[in-house]
């Protein structure tokens, strides 16, 4: 039987989330236990991405298993960010990226645009 794989999820308030990740656990259901560490009810605003082979910020596809995402090959656990992926429609986009550079710090704006993220 396949065991999980260790993974670490970055919140937006600096705190490290460890899970192990089964290999039969969707993205959507990630998200949504993730969400529920803030008792979100407005999901649709946020997503959980990871930096690929390249440095750039990929979202996971809801619609998939976590562990079917093409994450860099190294050693150790997984690391994901939960991040706001759709601004609310009161927030310009200038703020967005403010506010994701603010909780992420390292973010680039063109890794982070929208059109931009896989």
């Amino acid at each position: 039987m396949t065991e999980g794989r260790r993974c670490q999820v970055h919140l937006l308030d600096d705190r490290k989330l460890e899970l192990l990740v089964q290999p039969k656990l969707m993205a959507k259901d990630l998200l949504d236990l993730v969400a529920s560490h803030f008792n979100l009810k407005e999901k649709e605003y946020f997503g959980i991405a990871y930096v690929d082979e390249t440095s750039h910020f990929s979202w996971l596809q809801l619609d998939r298993r976590v562990l079917e995402h093409e994450f860099p090959k190294k050693s150790g656990p997984i690391v994901l960010y939960f991040c706001v992926s759709t601004p609310h429609p009161s927030i310009s986009a200038t703020d967005h990226y403010s506010y994701l550079e603010r909780t992420k710090g390292r973010a680039e704006r063109p890794a982070l645009s929208n059109a931009e993220i896989g």
